[in-house]
């Protein structure tokens, strides 16, 4: 095969992956979604003062739930990165796998499940969290300023931060009561729910509700 034909199959191969994931993205699929049952405030707390280095992962991490406490161990606050703003809402989906996937033992019995035939595109926005655009910022920020220890500060709070979803799916309004029964149930594995297409409209973006 001489180079020519080979870069002639190239792009054609190309061309045929990025065809078939515009298609995967547009086609209407079962999907599987991790639902939360309960409001939860995370309280941790990391420092990433550069003299924790050689700690794991090169922090202190430590539990505050009055949102004031400095660093245990430098008595810091300076390099502090919070967690509590990563507020996960009852209803918020955390995330999804293609239908039939095998969901591990907590996430059977601490969430719920839902199957929804969607698009891919559908998916990734209701999973999507609410970014922080300052963090972001200020990361592209402190790399340019080649200050990468607080660079890399700021990009783990605007990951953490994007935690919250954009959207709630208000699952009291589709479940029946022994559905809910069952998902409240720690003990046992959750029931997968199929949510038909006449309820997504409680699928709503939090703009609606607030």
């Amino acid at each position: 095969m001489n180079r020519v034909t080979f870069l002639k199959m190239a792009t054609f191969a190309a061309a045929i992956l990025m065809l078939a994931g515009l298609l995967f993205g547009q086609s209407v699929q079962p999907m599987e979604f991790l639902v939360r049952l309960e409001d939860k405030v995370n309280t941790q707390v990391f420092c990433l003062n550069p003299v924790h280095k050689g700690l794991r992962m090169d922090r202190v991490f430590f539990e505050d739930s009055t949102g004031e406490a400095p660093c245990p161990v430098c008595g810091s606050s300076e390099w502090l990165f919070r967690k509590n703003n990563a507020v996960s809402k009852q209803g918020h989906f955390i995330t999804f796998k293609p239908a039939g996937w095998s969901w591990g033992t907590n996430e059977r019995k601490h969430f719920g499940i839902v199957k929804i035939n969607c698009t891919l595109a559908q998916a990734q926005a209701w999973c999507e969290g609410i970014r922080n655009e300052q963090a972001k910022a200020d990361a592209e920020r402190y790399e340019d300023e080649g200050d990468f220890a607080k660079a890399k500060a700021a990009q783990n709070r605007a990951d953490i931060d994007a935690r919250p979803r954009k959207y709630v799916f208000d699952f009291e309004q589709v479940l029946t009561v022994n559905e809910l029964k069952d998902w409240n149930n720690k003990e046992k594995y959750s029931k997968i729910i199929t949510v038909i297409p006449d309820k997504l409209i409680h699928i709503k973006e939090l703009a609606e509700i607030q």
